[in-house]
């Protein structure tokens, strides 16, 4: 009789194991055919980095204008939470390096960071020119580019950026030009749960940069194809934006299975043709002259 229930057992420990090796090998080896609602192109976009790249002050309502006025498709911004829970555009963690005022955006309030110049430290010309809000770039833009914002949140749990965000699209009506971008899947996760129209980027790269205007380390999986893969079918993202330092098997590979991919971010024309032949949906850069000239040559 003990026989029998140990064969059994067996039986059932051995149908369990076979059941998550091969959950196993689908989250982590397999990756699935593309079926979301973005279509690859073979046109490139081309998109400004933090506004309109190394040509006018970072994340500043002015570098979109200028963006505008040149012609580029689109603009990438960053967005990151006050004290006070208002959406600003403003990438380092700190005022210190981009404005005339010392702190961190995160203990500050709207009304404190509207007081600091986020142009006079690039150049003269852009003199008093002032942070905004995601609501007031959103406003602005109306349509003019495609604007993919960064949703600046590193924790397991919600710190009300995404619901503020989506409530600024649904607001201007803008699902059509705005798509938000993070480098945590959780974001993503609970952006689709609050809005599943709302466009959704999953930004990765496979290097640790050696930046401190960086929020926080990038964790392990997140630099590692094989959880990835995991991950994009747990987030299911509408377009992947990858860094240029991605194994270009890994990039090859991922538009082979009809994924819109969105390259950043090449600065020099040869860069630039490279990251062309590899197809992508757009491409970010913070030369966007140089990079939309190499563009008409090609």
């Amino acid at each position: 009789m003990m026989s029998s229930k140990r064969r059994k057992l067996t039986r059932v420990v051995a149908v369990l194991a076979i059941a998550c090796g091969l959950l196993a090998c689908y989250m982590f080896a397999y990756e699935p055919r593309y079926h979301g609602p973005v279509a690859p192109s073979n046109d490139p976009l081309l998109i400004a980095h933090r506004g309109f790249g190394n040509l006018a002050p970072d994340n500043s309502l002015a570098a979109v204008k200028l963006a505008i006025e040149s012609g580029v498709d689109g603009f990438d911004l960053d967005t990151q939470l006050t004290a006070d829970g208002e959406l600003v555009i403003f990438h380092d963690p700190s005022v210190d390096r981009l404005t005339d005022g010392k702190g961190s955006v995160a203990e500050m309030r709207l009304k404190e960071l509207r007081t600091l110049d986020v142009g006079v430290r690039f150049s003269k010309a852009f003199e008093g020119e002032r942070i905004k809000t995601l609501d007031e770039v959103i406003r602005e833009v109306d349509g003019q580019g495609l604007l993919i914002v960064e949703l600046k949140s590193g924790g397991l749990s919600s710190e009300g950026i995404e619901q503020m965000a989506v409530d600024a699209i649904q607001k201007h009506r803008a699902h059509s030009y705005v798509y938000l971008s993070s480098f945590n899947p959780f974001v993503l996760r609970r952006l689709k749960q609050i809005d599943p129209d709302v466009r959704t980027v999953f930004i990765f790269r496979d290097v640790e940069p050696d930046d401190p205007t960086q929020f926080a380390k990038i964790p392990f999986f997140l630099k590692n194809e094989f959880c990835r893969r995991a991950i994009r079918k747990m987030i299911r993202p509408d377009l992947l934006s990858i860094e240029t330092t991605v194994e270009k098997e890994t990039i090859r590979n991922l538009r082979a299975k009809g994924y819109p991919i969105i390259l950043w971010t090449p600065n020099n024309a040869a860069d630039v043709q490279e990251s062309l032949a590899m197809k992508p949906f757009a491409i970010i850069t913070d030369e966007p002259i140089v990079a939309m000239s190499a563009m008409q040559q090609r």
